[in-house]
This record gives C-alpha cells, sequence and structure tokens, in this order.
C-alpha cells in the first residue's frame, strides 16, 4: 500500500507554535495556527484599488505565473497597522512592487511568525473581478510554512 500522507516540515511547525506561544498564544491556539498554515491557507490581498495597484494586478495577467514572485514584507512603521504586512509583487526579478496587505484580521498572527525569522511562502492562487472597468481586479494568494 502507498504512504499518501503529506510530509510537512514538523520543526518548522514545532517552531513556529512556540513563537506564537511566546506571543501569547495558548499552546493549542498557535499549533492550530502553525499546522494551518503549513497545509496553507488562501488569503485575499486586500488594498488592491489604492493608487495604481489596479493598473499593476492587469499587467499581471499578461505573464506566466511561474514568472510572478509574491513576497511578504513587515511593515511595522506603518501608521494605520502596526501589525501590517504588505504584499510585494515582481515578475522576472524586476524590482518589487506593493501590491496590497494581508488581512488585518490575520496581520496579528502573520507578523509575529514573521518577526521570529519564520519565512511565510506566499504562491500565487488567482487574479478575480477585472470585468471591463465595472469590476475591480482583486489578488488571492496562498499562504504557507
Amino acid at each position: 500500500m502507498e504512504n499518501t500522507s503529506t510530509n510537512y516540515n514538523r520543526p518548522t511547525i514545532f517552531r513556529t507554535a512556540n513563537k506564537l506561544r511566546k506571543n501569547g498564544y495558548s499552546l493549542s491556539r498557535a499549533f492550530i495556527i502553525a499546522w494551518t498554515l503549513a497545509k496553507g491557507r488562501e488569503v485575499k490581498v486586500n488594498g488592491t484599488t489604492f493608487s495604481t495597484r489596479q493598473e499593476a494586478i492587469e499587467r499581471l495577467t499578461r505573464y506566466p505565473m511561474e514568472q510572478v514572485r509574491f513576497t511578504l514584507l513587515r511593515e511595522e512603521s506603518n501608521p494605520h497597522d502596526k501589525n501590517a504586512v504588505s504584499v510585494m509583487v515582481s515578475v522576472n526579478g524586476s524590482q518589487a512592487y506593493k501590491i496590497g496587505y494581508i488581512p488585518a484580521i490575520i496581520a496579528p498572527t502573520v507578523s509575529a511568525i514573521l518577526n521570529n525569522g519564520t519565512a511565510i511562502r506566499a504562491q500565487f492562487k488567482a487574479i478575480v473581478g477585472g470585468i471591463g472597468h465595472a469590476v475591480n481586479y482583486g489578488l488571492r494568494l496562498n499562504m504557507s510554512l
């Protein structure tokens, strides 16, 4: 019989849970969050209608998604949210552009993980909307440890 279980990086999950525990989460909640991120969590990128971000997302539709790289970056000096995590995008190694933010509801958790040096992968999931000028573009990412 073939083993079909997914191999998660258990040491990373345990380290992440312990870091979250040190940041005030209960041990059980910390492990739930760490395992959820290990499996991957889809998130909607907020703030995609600000400035020229709509044009930037529209330009992303022209590239194969293998050429597009997303990075999560802590913004500790953000005047609106001390836990802000921006989503940066670059194509073929170009200079990164801020395309939006991780939702504020999960930003404290994501920022706590990033502050402690644990990397979170942000992978393209989907570009949504953008039907003519009637609907704005949106962006969805999959975050995982």
